[in-house]
């Protein structure tokens, strides 16, 4: 099964202390990683970014790495 952790390069990733990941948008490109970047959520293959405030699926995370979609095409709830 893929994880939406597979869709970053290992040094990418930055775990934090709940089992999730901190890594940097590949949209708006923040990475402060605690209030900007983004979060992924392992349990849900979900993501969060704290800049634009929007939810993504892994599929949408995916279209997000490819630029299909920008941060702000993100869903407003989880």
């Amino acid at each position: 099964m893929i994880k939406i952790t597979d869709l970053f390069k290992p040094e990418e990733l930055k775990e934090k202390n709940d089992g999730n990941f901190l890594v940097t948008c590949p949209s708006c490109k923040t990475d402060n990683f605690g209030y900007g970047g983004m979060v992924l959520f392992v349990d849900t293959n979900t993501a969060y970014c704290f800049n634009s405030k929007k939810w993504f699926t892994m599929k949408e995370l995916y279209a997000l790495k490819k630029r299909i979609i920008t941060c702000l095409d993100g869903r407003d709830k989880k």
